[in-house]
């Protein structure tokens, strides 16, 4: 009787442990799956804003030169913030020439929400995720050469 009950015993304690794995495991790929889907819509928003400024360049020949005319450009001003409860609103660094080759930063996230980095739009249409120290590089290096 006594083995009979330490089996049970056992076996209950073995089920109770495995749905608790079984739980963890869940809300951890429910937590990794809304990253990734922030992180995407990130990306979409800023696609958005890329698709709206080749238009604005097309049809005026200029780009916004503010982030005021971009919002009233884009009409929609969630689309100019992260859609990550700690994202921050995008920074807008309008491009001086429409016909300018260089590759610059043109939208950027203030905040590493991303697993770590922060989302960046190019002047070429790129989209990106890079860590904070680098956006930092980046922007020092564009200031030097707009000077």
């Amino acid at each position: 009787m006594i083995i009979l009950l330490g089996l049970v015993g056992l076996g209950v304690w073995w089920v109770i442990k495995t749905m608790g794995q079984a739980g963890q495991q869940y809300t951890e790929g429910m937590v990794r799956a809304r990253e990734s889907a922030s992180s995407v819509k990130c990306q979409l928003n800023m696609r958005s804003v890329w698709q709206m400024l080749q238009t604005s360049a097309t049809a005026d020949g200029t780009y916004p030169q503010s982030r005021q005319e971009l919002e009233h450009l884009c009409g929609d001003s969630r689309l100019l913030r992260c859609p990550d409860p700690n994202g921050a609103p995008y920074v807008y660094l309008p491009p001086k020439r429409v016909d300018d080759q260089s590759v610059q930063i043109v939208l950027y996230e203030p905040n590493a929400v991303h697993d770590g980095r922060c989302s960046v739009l190019l002047s070429n249409g790129q989209l990106g995720l890079i860590r904070p120290e680098e956006l930092k590089v980046a922007l020092a290096q564009m200031a030097q050469t707009r000077q």
